[in-house]
């Protein structure tokens, strides 16, 4: 068992020591790769400019807000009035059957 590990050590290391080069190898090709899409496409980050008509004081939530809804936007109807609602759509439904 001895000779057979004292053959079978050396070949592992020399195994494992050729696949960390072949992964390090194909690890800088596919940054390459990626490195010549990049160029390809010419991706630049552009600085994020503040739009002047928004006033730097508004968080962001309200921000988005304001631009999907306007300054307009109509409160929500009250749970009661929509209960009620329901209620009176009922039995108006059953006095007619």
């Amino acid at each position: 068992m001895d000779t057979l590990l004292q053959y079978i050590k050396p070949w592992m290391q020399w195994s494992i020591s050729k696949s960390k080069v072949r992964m390090k190898w194909m690890m800088e090709q596919k940054a390459q790769a990626v490195h010549q899409r990049l160029d390809a496409f010419e991706l630049r980050v552009l600085p994020q400019r503040l739009s002047q008509s928004l006033p730097l004081r508004h968080p962001v939530d309200e921000v988005v807000i304001t631009a999907l809804f306007g300054d307009d936007m109509p409160p929500p109807d009250s749970l009661r009035s929509t209960r009620k609602n329901l209620h009176s759509g009922r039995t108006s439904n059953d006095a007619q059957a």
